[in-house]
């Protein structure tokens, strides 16, 4: 009895094994879930990603309103808006420090992180790695960035890790 229990439970799961090799890609591939190419996370850290970092580090308020979406606009809009003291408060927090991420090794993580969705929607978390000019503390910027349905890539929330 135990030994046909044994087979039993061997089987299903030889089963279960060989159901899962052919039916995740087709799972995946209805669901829409894909890598980015190389390309657009290229892209994406070129036009999106140092340029937010960039604008946080001038406390441009233009670039930045142009560049957040969702969370982060509702969050922050308002401040980048009304607050005239904000460009201020943003370059004295974030106008010396030092990327130390390269645009190669920032797009390299968002091809191996981001994946798209279905109906030409994306998304992915982002961590950036910097460090302050003046005593080389790091700072960790962790992004989360959403492609819309038009196409355009936003920064819909930032986490701050020091």
């Amino acid at each position: 009895m135990g030994n046909l229990i044994k087979r039993i439970v061997r089987c299903l799961s030889i089963i279960t094994i060989s159901l899962n090799l052919f039916t995740s890609p087709v799972i995946l591939a209805q669901e829409g879930f894909i890598r980015l190419s190389q390309g657009e996370a290229s892209r994406l850290v070129g036009d999106v990603t140092i340029p937010y970092i960039r604008a946080l580090q001038a406390g441009d308020v233009k670039a930045l309103q142009g560049l957040i979406a969702g969370k982060l606009a509702i969050t922050i809009g308002k401040l980048l808006s009304d607050n005239q003291e904000y460009p201020n408060f943003l370059r004295e927090k974030f106008g010396k420090i030092d990327l130390l991420d390269t645009k190669f090794t920032l797009g390299k993580k968002v091809a191996e992180g981001f994946v798209v969705m279905g109906n030409e929607q994306a998304s992915g978390n982002l961590l950036v790695e910097m460090s302050r000019a003046n005593n080389g503390s790091l700072i960790n910027l962790e992004l989360s960035l959403e492609k819309n349905k038009s196409g355009n890539w936003k920064v819909v929330d930032q986490k701050i890790k020091m």
